[in-house]
């Protein structure tokens, strides 16, 4: 791809105005701090538009930049999510696998949240719930809140008794949208947790879910022995009151 002026004159009748277009290589507009996200993404369909393939162009710079011991993260992110506006379904299953192999925890865990929205493949998302890193499982079970109960409710019940209480939290608050009963009995255990952090996702999840019937929950949790625990407590109490607003 060439970085070079391209320049288009005016017309004959001197009506026309000279013009100047940057054409923009595909490092430039995955860098953050080259332009805002709307600008890349505005750029990216233009050229996708215009250029068959252009996908194909984000997803090579991508598999060859997150192998870079180097790689930024914002650059990183930006890619993926400039691939994932313009790159076809099949490119973006391909990709998405792809993710999977990279051995940096945190690219799988990016790849995982931005493309992971645009895939259908409940199949396909399950190869990141047994990632040994919680951010991908976590981001894995957040990628499939609202999607359709019978694919989802068998993945959400085993994630809650994931050992990482990120994992277990969004497992519950993906359960409240199904079974609100199941998910408020399973705040109550959670809120009772030998681990703070897990008492501490308890009014998370209470917050998160919004309902202010759900503040007698948070009574024990606003006294709790654990200072971080009660700041989420606390937290909680101002997001309900924000949803009641």
């Amino acid at each position: 791809m060439s970085a070079g002026l391209k320049f288009s004159a005016g017309g004959a009748d001197g009506k026309g105005v000279s013009s100047i277009e940057m054409e923009i290589p595909v490092p430039a507009l995955c860098d953050p701090s080259r332009g805002t996200l709307a600008a890349a993404l505005s750029t990216a369909r233009r050229r996708a538009s215009e250029q068959l393939g252009y996908d194909n162009q984000i997803s090579e710079f991508l598999y060859k930049y997150w192998q870079l011991s180097s790689a930024a993260m914002p650059v990183i992110e930006r890619a993926l999510r400039v691939f994932a506006e313009i790159a076809p379904a099949a490119r973006l299953q391909t990709a998405f696998r792809a993710a999977a192999d990279c051995p940096n925890a945190r690219v799988r865990s990016k790849a995982v949240l931005i493309l992971g929205q645009r895939i259908d493949s409940i199949a396909l998302i399950r190869r990141f719930l047994a990632d040994a890193d919680a951010r991908v499982r976590a981001n894995t079970v957040e990628i499939l809140w609202g999607r359709k109960p019978d694919e989802v409710l068998p993945i959400f019940m085993s994630a809650l008794t994931d050992l990482h209480h990120r994992v277990a939290a969004n497992a519950l608050y993906g359960l409240h949208a199904i079974d609100a009963a199941k998910c408020i009995a399973r705040v109550g255990a959670f809120a009772s947790h030998m681990h703070p952090r897990f008492r501490g996702a308890a009014a998370w999840v209470v917050g998160k879910v919004g309902d202010k019937r759900n503040v007698g929950l948070l009574k024990p949790l606003l006294v709790d022995p654990n200072a971080d625990v009660r700041r989420s407590a606390s937290k909680a109490v101002g997001m309900l009151r924000a949803a009641a607003a």
